[in-house]
C-alpha cells in the first residue's frame, strides 16, 4: 500500500506546482502530465500483485474521528478498477495537455491541473476506503473537483447549466448516501422491519443517481457534453 502513499504524495505536490506555475502554462502542463504519469504507473504494482496473488493489501493510521480509522485496502475487485483508473488517468492527461494548449494565456490552466489531480486522487481513495466516512469524504471530493472541471468554459451559458445540474445531482446523491453510511453503522437499525429495503432505496437512489441510472439521468447529457473532452472520458470510464 505504500505505493498508493507514494502515489498521493506525487498527487499533492503535483496540485501545488500547478498552483504555482499558472503563471507558466507550458511548463504547468507539463510538470502536472509527468506527476500524474508517475502517480498513476506506480498504482500499476500492487494492482498486479493482488490481481496475480490474491492476498489484499490494507494500510491504517490513527484517526481521531468516529467511524473508525483511515484504513485503506486492496483487494482483487478494486485492483481492477484501480488499473482503469490508472491507465484512464495517463491517456486524457497527455491528450488534456494538448488541449488546454488554446487556453494558454487565456484562462488559469493551474487551476485546471491542481482540480484534475486532486480528482484523481479521490477516485483512488474511493476504491481504497475500508470505512464509510472516509469513502463519503471521498466522494464529495470527487463531486465537487468534477464540477470545477466541467464548467471549465464557463463564459458559455450551457456550460454553467450542464454544471448546475451536475453539482445538484451529485448533492442530491450525497444526501442519500449520507443517512445511508449512517445507518449502516447503527447495529440496532437491523433490527427493524425492512431495513435492508430501506438501504437498498438509499443506495440506488444515491448511487444510481452519480451514475446517471434511469429516471436519475436527466443531469447527465448537458453535464458531460458541457465538460472538456478529456474530462468527460476521465468520468464516463
Amino acid at each position: 500500500m505504500y505505493f498508493y502513499i507514494a502515489a498521493f504524495f506525487f498527487l499533492i505536490i503535483g496540485s501545488l506546482s500547478a498552483l504555482l506555475t499558472y503563471k507558466e502554462p507550458k511548463l504547468c502542463s507539463k510538470l502536472s502530465a509527468i506527476f500524474i504519469s508517475a502517480a498513476s504507473v506506480i498504482t500499476i504494482v500492487p494492482s498486479l500483485q493482488v490481481l496475480f496473488y490474491g492476498a489484499p493489501l490494507v494500510f491504517s493510521l490513527p484517526w481521531h474521528v468516529p467511524f473508525g480509522e483511515f484504513s485503506l485496502q486492496l483487494d482483487p475487485l478494486s485492483a481492477v478498477f484501480s488499473l482503469i483508473i490508472s491507465i484512464i488517468s495517463i491517456t486524457v492527461t497527455w491528450y488534456g495537455k494538448e488541449y488546454l494548449k488554446p487556453w494558454f494565456g487565456k484562462k488559469n490552466i493551474g487551476i485546471v491541473w491542481f482540480f484534475l489531480q486532486i480528482l484523481i486522487m479521490s477516485l483512488f481513495l474511493i476504491i481504497l476506503a475500508k470505512n464509510s466516512l472516509l469513502f463519503f469524504v471521498a466522494w464529495e471530493i470527487m463531486s465537487v473537483t468534477s464540477f470545477f472541471l466541467i464548467t471549465f468554459e464557463d463564459e458559455k451559458p450551457e456550460v454553467q447549466k450542464g454544471g448546475l445540474n451536475y453539482l445538484i445531482a451529485t448533492q442530491l446523491s450525497s444526501l442519500f448516501l449520507l443517512p445511508l453510511f449512517l445507518l449502516s453503522d447503527a447495529s440496532s437499525f437491523f433490527l427493524i422491519p425492512g431495513a435492508l429495503s430501506i438501504l437498498f432505496l438509499l443506495s440506488f437512489v444515491g448511487f444510481g443517481t452519480k451514475a446517471g441510472f434511469v429516471p436519475f439521468h436527466i443531469w447527465l447529457p448537458d453535464a458531460y457534453a458541457s465538460a472538456p473532452s478529456y474530462i468527460s472520458a476521465l468520468l464516463s470510464s
